[in-house]
């Protein structure tokens, strides 16, 4: 007949990963090098800089259209212009008001002109098209 088996000893398993009440007091209680506060100072800092930058970003970016400074509305006054070779309705807002809307411009001679379709598909060359001027130029 054979005695009871014998096992190996073995170590107790603690939840936690073993950290024993003396290992955690000295770990809570030792104090912080300067060098280390200072360098989590400075991150966040940082960190807070970046953040407070990119809301101003965002904020600019709502005050102040992508497109830089606004375009003028279409001019009042009108005049009459000739539409040149292989030019399109754009071209010729561009033209007659530099620096307004194109896109309000060619609205306007849309309507001053009964065109049709939005690309004024009509325009052909040497035809003579009422258009929106500066009050200065016309």
């Amino acid at each position: 007949r054979r005695g009871p088996a014998v096992l190996p000893p073995t170590r107790p398993r603690v939840a936690g990963g073993g950290a024993t009440p003396a290992r955690t007091a000295r770990a809570v209680d030792a104090p912080v090098a300067p060098a280390v506060l200072r360098r989590r100072r400075i991150v966040a800092v940082a960190v807070l800089g970046v953040v407070l930058g990119v809301l101003l970003g965002v904020l600019a970016g709502f005050a102040m259209p992508l497109g830089g400074a606004a375009a003028a509305p279409a001019p009042a006054g009108t005049t009459v212009t000739v539409v040149g070779a292989g030019e399109s309705l754009s071209d010729v807002a561009g033209r007659v008001a530099p620096g307004s809307d194109a896109d309000a411009v060619a609205g306007r001679i849309r309507e001053l002109n009964e065109l049709g379709g939005p690309d004024g598909s009509a325009l052909t060359p040497g035809r003579p098209l009422v258009v929106p001027v500066p009050a200065a130029a016309g």
